[in-house]
């Protein structure tokens, strides 16, 4: 397939970054799919519920969410997660969110125990380690709810049958192992699915400045505009339409505490 190589290299010279924007954003297959996170979290929220977001980014979640509970807390390592928060919660006028740069589990203790209805991590920090789950279980009050967002090992199978896999798959099953680890330090796991649709991105470019941006928050080397993959995943995962189609793949686990 031949490509245009100014196209590839104007890409490749942007500014890339892990919440840069999508436009168009991709196109997502609805059909037989769990639904959204906020979608779900939403029907388990009370007007009353203090939320903490742990590793929040720039805070969409939040923002999302923000008629579904009393108070939101989002907590991040990234100085620039948290001043897009900032932005992103001044323009909306919101009040009853707050976000802090705080490291997590490392400075969880900076938090009040037991101050938490709701603690969620979507592909965040909070249930990779046994220190962020025993964190969480401080922070929330009795009969808390956790709920944890994962990226899964067939997430964008088709990059990885391309390029090779970016990143150190999974350990074993996602759900097994934090599943254990959950029920051995307090909690009551109540749901653990996997969540599988496709996206759709425009064309090859499209995809392709999205992919840059992932590879970049990775720390994963660039390839050059001529490289031959970039076409080949071209030919090997266009639709009729001429779309990128991918794999996306989240594990869901949500858990009370007990």
């Amino acid at each position: 397939m031949t490509l245009n190589l100014e196209h590839i290299q104007t890409i490749l010279n942007a500014r890339h970054f892990y919440y840069a924007a999508q436009n168009p954003p991709p196109r997502t297959d609805e059909r037989w799919r769990l639904g959204f996170y906020t979608d779900f979290m939403l029907r388990h929220l009370t007007p009353s519920m203090r939320v903490l977001d742990v590793g929040c980014g720039k805070g969409h979640i939040l923002m999302e969410m923000v008629h579904g509970f009393q108070y939101g807390l989002g907590i991040d390592n990234d100085p620039e997660h948290i001043q897009m928060a900032e932005e992103a919660k001044r323009a909306a006028g919101v009040t009853n969110v707050a976000f802090r740069l705080l490291e997590y589990p490392g400075q969880a203790a900076q938090l009040p125990a037991e101050s938490f209805d709701l603690l969620m991590s979507i592909r965040g920090p909070l249930p990779d380690t046994l220190e962020g789950i025993q964190a969480a279980y401080r922070l929330l009050r009795p009969d808390g709810l956790l709920f944890c967002q994962e990226i899964g090992e067939l997430h964008y199978q088709e990059v990885t049958e391309v390029f090779g896999r970016a990143q150190e798959a999974p350990e074993g099953s996602w759900s097994k192992r934090h599943w254990d680890m959950l029920q051995k330090n307090g909690f009551d796991v109540r749901l653990a699915a996997d969540n599988l649709t496709k996206l759709y991105f425009r064309d090859i470019y499209t995809w392709f400045d999205y992919q840059c941006n992932l590879w970049t928050w990775l720390g994963v080397p660039l390839p050059e505009a001529d490289d031959p993959r970039i076409a080949l995943m071209a030919e090997r995962h266009s639709n009729p339409a001429g779309e990128i189609a991918l794999t996306a793949h989240v594990f869901w686990i949500a858990a009370v505490k007990k």
